[in-house]
């Protein structure tokens, strides 16, 4: 008997049975998967890439990319990979991922990235035990604030590009107007699972807000995007940090690396050597970088020994058409994940009762399907409504406010899942496994990038707070 329990497409699914079980959901081959995780990755963070390479120089960029590129990938695997927990669990269990041996442990049926942190650090040293909640209810905070920063961002800037369009072809319109009639537009999109049970309407609908959607983007983006001359190396620690935290903010989220890896057919392929996520995350940095640099090739401001020698490959293409074909298919799942992903957070975790026949097994309640649809639908209309009033009550920022904003979002909502809770929790499961003095080097390695986690994120926090203040003053 066995318990495995994962979020496919905002559902949860229970595996929890005396008798064998069949669950019927949709499994995804490597290469759907892989498609998936580089367009989540692709928004309004790719959008920045250019001016923040013309922020730091493409030496620093390049080099900055690189080691964002490999620390969240070293954090997504710490976080997925199998077999890392093998306490006695009440149900023995071989071949488990941490997650499923954590729902075991604690006899619940689902296992949220948020639940994982909290029942991971329960394992952990005493002073680390006893703030297990805090960060629990940290993380739900932090990635609150950044879905609904995400969701403002992306509704300010649409509103701004349109409103400038309509501005240049001759037709006064207001930003008021103007956000209503996105936020009309995304809305219609959110709200397209409850039309399914009416198919030919459903099939309509799904073609008119995707076609809608794509023709805004295409909008939005039509315009040029002007890059300044810019040397090799330049900017300050401020525009380091700035950089960095436009990464944090394009990153995708983890909670969607899960959902990845549940929904494949093999989802031991998602650490494997040469593995989907490996794969995934070198694209999706190389793409930062192509779309970073484009601008400079396109503007033909770099040296040209640095285009031919080492973007020999890549054609003098506009950015901005690089850049648009990326939002127009990363548009189809942005919305609706986020407000998704933030209903699976501010929701409580399903209870869990004991079955009075047999106390081993427990017994499962749900929600009900009317009360999580209610749920859903509500937390969409109140996502799009509030990101109207911000973007509409807001003044509208510079370019460089602008980013500096975004990488403020990415510090405050990702810095800490990226940098602070994959290492915490390997340290309370090794500490748990085998001690604090069987496997030191693990222990010491762990405290160390929890301290420069920790460190980057105040700094990082502060340097584009200084930032905007001072585009303020």
């Amino acid at each position: 008997m066995y318990i495995a329990c994962f979020m496919t497409g905002g559902r949860s699914v229970n595996l929890c049975d005396t008798e064998n079980v069949t669950i019927k959901t949709i499994k995804l081959q490597s290469y759907s998967s892989f498609t998936y995780f580089v367009c989540r990755s692709l928004g309004l963070g790719s959008l920045c890439m250019p001016y923040s390479f013309k922020q730091v120089g493409v030496v620093t960029g390049l080099l900055l990319s690189f080691i964002a590129g490999l620390t969240f990938t070293h954090s997504f695997t710490l976080l997925v990979r199998a077999q890392i927990f093998s306490l006695e669990p009440p149900w023995k269990v071989t071949h488990c991922r941490f997650r499923y041996k954590i729902c075991q442990i604690h006899r619940v049926p689902t296992v949220p990235y948020q639940n994982m942190i909290e029942y991971g650090l329960e394992h952990g040293p005493k002073a680390i035990r006893y703030l297990s909640t805090f960060f629990r209810f940290t993380f739900i905070a932090m990635n609150l604030m950044l879905n609904f920063g995400k969701s403002c961002l992306y509704t300010k800037f649409a509103s701004l590009a349109i409103q400038e369009l309509f501005t240049e072809i001759g037709f006064d319109v207001n930003i008021l107007s103007v956000s209503l009639s996105y936020e009309v537009v995304c809305l219609s999109f959110l709200l397209l699972p409850y039309t399914e049970h009416m198919k030919p309407v459903y099939v309509l609908s799904r073609i008119v807000c995707t076609v809608s959607l794509c023709i805004t983007y295409y909008i939005i983006f039509k315009s040029n995007i002007h890059i300044e001359s810019q040397m090799l190396m330049c900017g300050n620690w401020t525009d380091v940090f700035q950089f960095f935290g436009t990464f944090l903010f394009s990153v995708i989220p983890v909670v969607q690396v899960f959902k990845i890896e549940d929904g494949l057919i093999k989802p031991e392929n998602l650490v494997r050597p040469f593995n989907l996520l490996n794969m995934s995350m070198a694209v999706t940095t190389n793409a930062y970088i192509v779309i970073g640099l484009c601008a400079y090739l396109d503007h033909q401001e770099i040296p040209i020994v640095i285009g031919n020698s080492v973007f020999k490959i890549v054609p003098a293409i506009r950015s901005q058409t690089i850049i648009k074909s990326c939002i127009a298919a990363n548009i189809i799942f942005f919305h609706r994940e986020l407000c998704l992903e933030s209903v699976f957070l501010w929701s409580s975790s399903m209870r869990v009762l004991k079955n009075k026949s047999d106390k081993k097994i427990p017994f499962i309640t749900y929600l009900s399907p009317p009360f999580f649809a209610g749920l859903l639908a509500v937390s969409k209309i109140l996502y799009t409504f509030c990101s109207f009033l911000v973007t509409t009550a807001v003044p509208s920022p510079a370019t460089r406010s602008f980013q500096a904003i975004m990488a403020l979002i990415g510090y405050l909502g990702n810095a800490c899942n990226m940098l602070v809770y994959p290492y915490a929790v390997e340290l309370c499961v090794t500490y748990a496994l085998h001690g604090m003095s069987a496997r030191p080097y693990v222990i010491a390695k762990d405290m160390c990038f929890v301290l420069i986690g920790l460190l980057v994120f105040a700094c990082g926090t502060y340097a584009v707070t200084a930032r905007l203040i001072g585009d303020v003053d």
